[in-house]
């Protein structure tokens, strides 16, 4: 027997559309008609309604992600809006870092339509090797880089390529700056 008041589970959903069409609204111009160009703004209001990913980070990475199949010659109309979604609630759920989003939506690109409905995102960020680290992983990796190189900088970059796709950036540039002032 389902415990939840069906009112409530209604009234949640009536205020994520509401919070979506203001977001909407508020969304950069420039990003809703990059969107509309790519015709992908259904694309953007389908992730906004399975996941807490702000608007402007939505329209961002879906930008980027076009810009990336496109300079490796990939049609991301090919790709289904569902998988598109599939994709970003696995990155809201950790299964990949958002660094690792370009990858996974350009290794769907590339597979034969017939493979796609049986497509799982947690198979695709392992085979991509995505798959997320722990913290002493990172903390190794990040502290290997910082002693290796000259600049802060080179030392985050050179985690960062190590770590692309399995851990978010920011934190892992955080630990390497860590490791740098030690």
């Amino acid at each position: 027997m389902n415990t939840e008041d069906p009112n409530k589970e209604h009234e949640e959903l009536i205020k994520r559309e509401f919070e979506i069409q203001r977001g909407m609204s508020g969304l950069d111009p420039l990003i809703t008609e990059m969107l509309t160009a790519i015709d992908r703004i259904g694309t953007l209001v389908s992730i906004s309604r399975a996941t807490e990913l702000p608007l402007d980070f939505i329209g961002t990475s879906l930008l980027e992600a076009h810009a990336v199949l496109e300079t490796d010659n990939l049609d991301m109309k090919k790709i289904p809006d569902r998988l598109i979604v599939e994709a970003f609630v696995a990155m809201d759920h950790d299964v990949f870092a958002k660094e690792g989003l370009p990858d996974v939506l350009a290794f769907i690109a590339r597979e034969p339509e017939e493979e796609l409905e049986d497509l799982d995102m947690e198979d695709v960020a392992g085979y991509l090797g995505f798959l997320p680290i722990s913290e002493v992983e990172a903390r190794i990796v990040a502290a290997k880089a910082a002693e290796s190189s000259e600049t802060l900088d080179e030392a985050v970059a050179a985690a960062l390529q190590v770590l692309r796709g399995r851990m978010d950036g920011d934190v892992l540039s955080e630990i390497v700056q860590e490791y740098w002032t030690r």
